[in-house]
């Protein structure tokens, strides 16, 4: 994700000031824009890239956690939601997601459906283009671990989400 593409985006709704572009992403990552802030600031300029952000937080997150990485990523002048992951599917991954539709089987078929909305799936589905991007990710990227984040307590009194061994 790049500040590049939400310009991209930004023009293809009519330019600066036009539209509105929200962000959605998982608190996992979120959490991990500690380690670039300001790329993460610079991604999150209402009207020029995004107007705002939905953190989906999956089991074991609080808000306080999620409230103490914004803090790290510094004052973020865009609209930030925080939305409950549903119980089902508190535990998915994008990158499991993505495997589901990478991977051309029957049983990932229905994983993908089980995931995500099976219009969606169906659609990414049909995109060979999106069915390789998708492949050479989760090729190129490691698995996260499963189980539910776990606060970890450091010297300074502050939290750092990680993923607990399963």
């Amino acid at each position: 994700t790049s500040v590049e593409l939400f310009r991209t985006l930004r023009a293809l709704l009519g330019g600066p000031g036009h539209g509105r572009l929200v962000w959605a992403l998982g608190a996992d990552v979120f959490e991990g824009m500690r380690h670039w802030p300001e790329k993460a600031r610079a991604c999150l300029q209402p009207g020029e890239t995004c107007d705002g952000v939905i953190l989906f937080k999956r089991a074991g997150w609080t808000e306080k956690m999620l409230w103490r990485a914004l803090q790290r990523v510094g004052s973020a002048p865009c609209d930030v939601q925080v939305m409950p992951m549903p119980p089902h599917l508190a535990a998915v991954s994008s990158h499991w997601a993505r495997r589901a539709l990478a991977v051309d089987s029957e049983e990932m078929e229905r994983e993908a459906d089980r995931v995500m909305l099976p219009s969606v799936a169906r659609f990414c589905r049909s995109r060979p283009d999106i069915c390789r991007t998708y492949a050479d990710q989760v090729a190129h990227t490691q698995a996260p671990a499963l189980g539910h984040p776990e606060t970890v307590e450091k010297a300074e009194g502050g939290g750092s989400p990680r993923q607990a061994e399963p």
